[in-house]
C-alpha cells in the first residue's frame, strides 16, 4: 500500500525512519544528511526525542551512523539559532504509521523533490 506524506524538508533522514528499524534487538543507527538548500535554512540545530543532539548543522554535511536504542524516536529541525526544541521547524516522528511504502515531498523555496521511503516496523 502506498501512502503520502508532505513534508517540508530541512534535512534528508537515511538509514532508518522514525521509528528507527532495529539492527539487532537493542539498537538502531540514524545518519543525518543536511540536503536543502534554502539560504534560510544553511545552518540547523537536530533535536532527538526533544534535546539537542546535532547544534549548528551545516548544508551539505552529514553525520555518520548515530547508535540509539531501538524504539520511537522523534526529530526537529529547528533554526541554527534556536535555543529550544520549541522553535522546530519541522518535526518528524512516524509511531503513527504502519509499515509499508510512503511517497514524500521535500521542499525548499521552488526546489520539490518527490522520493519513496520504505519504513518497517
Amino acid at each position: 500500500m502506498i501512502r503520502k506524506i508532505r513534508l517540508l524538508g530541512i534535512v534528508w533522514l537515511t538509514a532508518a525512519t522514525l521509528p528507527l528499524s532495529a539492527q539487532t534487538t537493542t539498537d538502531a543507527y540514524l545518519q543525518v544528511v543536511h540536503n536543502s538548500a534554502d539560504p534560510a535554512a544553511r545552518v540547523v540545530d537536530v533535536y532527538l526525542n526533544g534535546a539537542l543532539a546535532i547544534p549548528d548543522f551545516e548544508f551539505g554535511t552529514a553525520t555518520g551512523f548515530l547508535e540509539l536504542p531501538a524504539g520511537t524516536h522523534s526529530i526537529a529541525v529547528a533554526p541554527g539559532t534556536s535555543t529550544s526544541v520549541a522553535e522546530a521547524l519541522a518535526t518528524f516522528d512516524a509511531a503513527g504509521l504502519s509499515s509499508g511504502i510512503y511517497l514524500y515531498r521535500l521542499q525548499a523555496g521552488a526546489e520539490v523533490l518527490m522520493r519513496t521511503m520504505t519504513l518497517i516496523k
